[in-house]
């Protein structure tokens, strides 16, 4: 509050009034909004005012209006006006939460208004189920068909040998977000009953699928094998494999890779054989169509049957296009010379070889008439234009 002290001085018939003002100002702070997403909350000191800002940050509560004896976050001093942002830890999902952003100077707590936070719920997913089952492998998966608001940070399939597994037992980790993952449970037990969920971490919790029961085997099964990542990709070849990681107790008799244009190639699609048994093998994808994509997937037979590898996918290089090139304008011309060039802007994909100008005294000359050579590559160049008849009209 600012104190005005008047002092009133009778002078020559006329009044003088003199003001003095207290120039200390109290600070203010508000409650921005809060990112329900990612459970950042969001504050501003709107004027520090004339007082030293020695802590600031968020406070919050469930049952009612927060301060600083509940949760809060401190986020040390603060020196000037503006926006300061902090994560939220340890909120519920599906919950109400009260938020108000603070500073404090002095023996002073000043806080902004406060919010209403509803947190999303969980994410919704199910455990698919289990396949190419060996005595110490399988394979299952997940499918997140909606993160509810809050983007999923981890997703995997978990596992023990009793019921309600969770992420502090044996998992997967098999990235982010929404959608389908396979995951491979590797160094199982033979003949051993194992319960399965799938699990999606958000930043309010875990949410796990439904529950999957099965057991490992001991007779032969098909195959466990993976796909190796694509490399060497041109417009028309790339190089892939596999890796035959278990015979599932049956002499694999044939191994490769399959390609398509759409999604889950298989054998009947085109093809490599790259030999028998277990192991990593190379593989080489012939035939292709340049600036396409393709997915691939390794497959091993034996005698049980026929598995396939994971998913993987790549684009084939696109195909280089002509060049793009400028003419410079001409300059210096005299009775039989003059100075142009260009700028070659873009290589269309494929590197220049050779570049400059060419002329003719008739319109649209071309390399088959008089021209220059002046290096290669990209950028600008300049081209020196000689032989040239007196008084007559050129084209460049």
């Amino acid at each position: 509050m600012k104190r005005v002290v008047l002092l009133i001085v009778l002078f020559s018939g006329l009044f003088f009034v003199h003001c003095k003002k207290d120039f200390s100002r109290r600070p203010v702070v508000t409650t921005g909004d809060f990112d329900l997403a990612v459970a950042i909350a969001h504050g501003t000191l709107v004027d520090p005012g004339t007082r030293e800002i020695t802590n600031h940050g968020f406070c919050w509560d469930s049952l009612g209006e927060p301060n600083l004896t509940h949760q809060t976050v401190y986020l040390g001093p603060l020196s000037s006006a503006g926006n300061f942002q902090a994560l939220i830890p340890g909120l519920s999902a599906n919950k109400t939460y009260f938020l108000k952003a603070f500073i404090s100077y002095e023996s002073e707590v000043l806080y902004g208004g406060m919010i209403t936070i509803a947190t999303p719920d969980l994410p919704i997913l199910v455990t698919e189920s289990v396949s190419e089952i060996t005595e110490n492998f399988a394979v299952c998966g997940g499918n997140i068909s909606s993160d509810n608001g809050s983007p999923v940070l981890a997703r995997g399939i978990c596992w023990a040998n009793e019921p309600n597994p969770d992420t502090t037992k044996y998992r997967t980790n098999d990235g982010t977000g929404t959608g389908a993952y396979s995951s491979v449970l590797s160094g199982l037990s033979a003949n051993t009953k194992y319960w399965v969920r799938a699990y999606a971490a958000s930043v309010y919790g875990i949410r796990y699928g439904n529950e999957v029961v099965f057991n490992t085997g001991q007779s032969a099964t098909a195959p466990f094998i993976s796909t190796t990542l694509a490399t060497g990709i041109t417009q028309t070849t790339a190089t892939s494999g596999g890796n035959v990681v278990s015979d599932g107790g049956s002499p694999v008799t044939v191994r490769g890779v399959c390609w398509s244009a759409t999604p889950y190639p298989t054998i009947e699609n085109n093809k490599t054989e790259n030999g028998t048994g277990t192991g990593t093998f190379t593989s080489s994808l012939t035939g292709l169509t340049p600036n396409t994509t393709y997915y691939v997937r390794a497959y091993a037979t034996n005698e049980v049957g026929i598995s396939y590898g994971n998913e993987i996918t790549f684009t084939t290089l696109q195909a280089p296009e002509l060049p793009t090139v400028i003419t410079t304008a001409i300059t210096e011309i005299t009775q039989t010379s003059a100075i142009s060039g260009g700028t070659v802007t873009a290589d269309g994909g494929s590197a220049i070889t050779v570049r400059g100008v060419c002329w003719n005294t008739s319109p649209n000359p071309t390399t088959a008439n008089t021209h220059t050579t002046d290096g290669s590559g990209l950028g600008a160049f300049t081209s020196s234009i000689t032989g040239l008849t007196a008084n007559t009209k050129y084209y460049i």
